[in-house]
């Protein structure tokens, strides 16, 4: 045998907030614990949360097969809970909420509505199929007087009713009841509803719950202006008494009491009797107040052709179910329904008339505006680049012409032209996959489509040289390794190796600019190239000379090199001059040796000269001590140096036999290494000079030198 059962639960007796999903009618099972397990008795330890099948919400205008009854209680909300199916095995579901009673609250009530079907196999009452409640306090477990109820199958129960599908089934149709909790305010109160298969295993049940949660009457008379109003107390109790609140006042003692329409607000109490083993007695209260209706629609939007408007509306009532009307119905998903969805082919006002349960309604409006449609649609110039090299993108679809464009890159990408235009061009800085995204707009209307577009490594060609150098020296050319065959083209070089060296070493001999072209052919078909130059330049002249030959021991003297546009000079040692960074320097001969100069341009190409400075006696004259008559302009004959600031009497050369072999009386001429035409033989020669310093006065000098070749 199955059973059924159907419950609404209803908050009355004061004006109380409904606690959470107690009605299901948020459409999901927060809030509530759902349990399996056998029978018999009832044992539903296994928490499990809700199953398919076991523990499943209903709504709709279905009716229960068996009882012809509505699946969700008439007058209730959208949704019921069913417990059970109609397979075999001692299956037993319990569904439980846990309500918290608040503080300070004298009266409490709760009612609810059941409808139960029981197959009856006729065995022992404890192993029929079964529904029973159970209200318990959830801190002490503690039953709560008056409020636990259990139901077997049986045919001889009052109000049940044979069903005409299967004879052995009994249904009793949706009926209700109350669970007082007076005096628990503070409490947490656990409410249990259950139903089982027979204990013997070869009868099933399935059932339903359906709950509501508002005050158990409100009536309005504001909307409704009729002569008369009708209470309506809850279906199924035995008797019905209508009392004023003070119970002074008997109106009478049916279910539904029509009464003149009050002219003002007023309360009621109907105290309820349900049939003996259904319940206890209870009192509910019942307020005529004035409706109002709230309602708010959702705001005017813009879509496109072709698209979707999501209209909603909501209101707020104390006469309900509301009912809802939207015009015109055509392009709409539903017209009596909240959130109906629009799909208009031109710009509509959509009008809303909401009405409630006391005749009062409202009429608000949305305006639904449709723009003409956009459709972009990106095409590439290539699908495939180099990194850094560009890529046109172009939008191929028409467009309205109030449409604008926005084009976006990803990852290192850069814009370059056509950023808000219908074609653009961008180039990467980094490889990789990467998009391409329009995004087109008009008049509120937005649509985008992307690409990818896949960017290769580039190799780096770039070199790095000294921009200037100078004839001879040495300068390093730094470029990159990359996976690619190098070709070179340098001006006055031959390089043919085609791979990765590091760096290169070179020098020119000659001056100017030299070109340095470098071609990278990369692996992957990306080439990259690169040109620069280095300057060649020439190094400064460095002679020294001097106009003043007669140098000698404190003597002041001046010494002169070439001077040059942004030449830098540098005379050592410096102890020899007064200044020495000037073209032209004066010093003092203190100390017999050789000064030298640097000289250096802005491209800090330097030379390099020095001079003999003679510090002895001002009349003593220097002979070398040897000299090499070879031709070759250098030391090519042999003479005294300083001569020139003396005169001359006799200069003579002697070989080691005694032989003269030259002779002169003339300053600045000098044996040129030759005897009788011939050259002489190498070997030590004997000098003898006599000459006038200052006035008449003679000196003379002797000495011996050598002869090289």
């Amino acid at each position: 045998m199955f059973s059924t059962l159907g419950i609404g639960i209803d908050t009355c007796a004061q004006q109380v907030l409904c606690p959470p999903n107690l009605d299901f009618e948020q459409g999901s099972y927060a809030n509530w614990e759902f349990y399996t397990g056998n029978c018999c008795p009832i044992n539903t330890s296994n928490f499990t949360g809700p199953i398919q099948g076991r523990h499943q919400l209903q709504f709709g205008a279905n009716f229960d097969p068996y009882g012809g009854f509505p699946v969700v209680a008439p007058g209730g909300g959208t949704y019921s809970l069913k417990l059970g199916n109609d397979s075999a095995f001692w299956q037993a579901e319990r569904a439980r909420y846990y309500i918290q009673i608040p503080n300070g609250t004298a009266s409490y009530t709760l009612v609810y509505r059941y409808a139960v079907v029981f197959q009856d196999p006729a065995h022992m009452p404890a192993d029929q199929p079964k529904f029973e409640v159970n209200v318990f306090d959830s801190a002490s477990g503690q039953k709560i007087p008056c409020n636990n109820h259990l139901y077997v199958s049986s045919s001889s129960l009052p109000g049940f009713k044979q069903s005409t599908k299967d004879p052995s089934v009994y249904y009793k149709d949706w009926t209700t009841a109350t669970i007082d909790f007076a005096g628990l305010g503070g409490h947490t109160i656990a409410v249990d509803f259950a139903t089982a298969d027979c204990g013997k295993g070869g009868h099933f049940g399935y059932g339903y719950l359906d709950l509501s949660c508002a005050m158990f009457q409100v009536y309005n008379v504001n909307c409704k202006p009729d002569p008369t109003i009708t209470l309506m107390a809850p279906p199924g109790f035995q008797q019905y008494r209508w009392m004023d609140t003070s119970f002074n006042i008997h109106y009478g003692s049916t279910e539904n009491l029509t009464i003149p329409t009050p002219t003002q607000s007023q309360h009621f109490a109907v105290i309820l009797t349900p049939y003996p083993g259904f319940g206890c007695p209870d009192t509910l209260f019942a307020e005529v107040i004035k409706s109002q209706l709230i309602t708010e629609v959702s705001k005017d939007t813009v879509l496109c052709e072709g698209s979707t408007a999501q209209l909603s509306v909501k209101s707020k009532s104390i006469g309900t179910p509301l009912t809802y009307n939207w015009a015109p119905s055509n392009n709409l998903s539903c017209s009596n329904c909240t959130n109906p969805v629009a799909t208009p082919d031109k710009t509509t006002m959509y009008y809303v008339t909401v009405t409630d349960t006391a005749g009062c309604s409202n009429t608000d409006s949305v305006l639904v505006t449709v723009r003409e449609a956009i459709d972009p649609s990106i095409e590439l110039s290539d699908d495939t680049i180099c990194q850094y090299d560009q890529v046109s993108a172009f939008n191929t679809n028409r467009n309205p012409a109030t449409a604008t464009y926005s084009w976006s890159v990803d990852t290192a990408g850069h814009i370059l032209s056509g950023h808000n235009m219908p074609n653009m061009i961008a180039v990467w800085l980094q490889p990789g996959l990467k998009k391409v995204i329009l995004s087109v707009k008009n008049q509120g209307c937005a649509e985008y489509d992307t690409l990818n577009v896949l960017v290769k490594d580039k190799p780096d060609a770039t070199t790095t040289i000294e921009p200037d150098a100078c004839i001879g020296d040495k300068v390093s050319l730094e470029f990159h390794d990359e996976p690619a065959k190098y070709i070179w083209d340098i001006t006055e070089q031959d390089v043919e190796d085609s791979t990765y060296t590091g760096s290169m070493e070179m020098h020119w001999n000659t001056t100017g600019t030299k070109d340095i072209k470098l071609f990278l052919k990369g692996e992957n078909g990306c080439n990259d190239s690169s040109e620069t130059s280095i300057v060649i330049h020439e190094n400064p002249e460095a002679d020294i000379f001097s106009d003043d030959r007669n140098i000698c021991s404190g003597k002041t003297f001046r010494l002169s090199t070439k001077e040059g546009i942004r030449y830098s000079y540098s005379w050592g040692p410096p102890q020899y001059f007064l200044k020495n960074n000037e073209p032209s320097v004066i010093g003092v001969a203190e100390k017999t040796g050789y000064v030298h100069v640097q000289v250096t341009n802005e491209w800090h190409c330097s030379s390099y000269d020095s001079f003999y400075i003679y510090a002895g006696p001002c009349c003593d004259v220097i002979m070398p001590d040897a000299f090499t008559p070879n031709g070759d302009g250098k030391n090519d004959s042999y003479y005294p140096i300083d001569i020139q600031q003396h005169r001359l009497i006799q200069f003579m050369v002697v070989n080691r036999w005694g032989e003269v072999i030259f002779e002169t009386e003339t300053n600045g001429t000098g044996w040129d290494g030759t005897q009788n035409g011939e050259p002489a033989p190498v070997g030590t020669y004997h000098f003898f000079v006599r000459y006038i310093c200052y006035g008449d006065e003679q000196y003379a000098k002797k000495g011996n030198f050598i002869l090289l070749r």
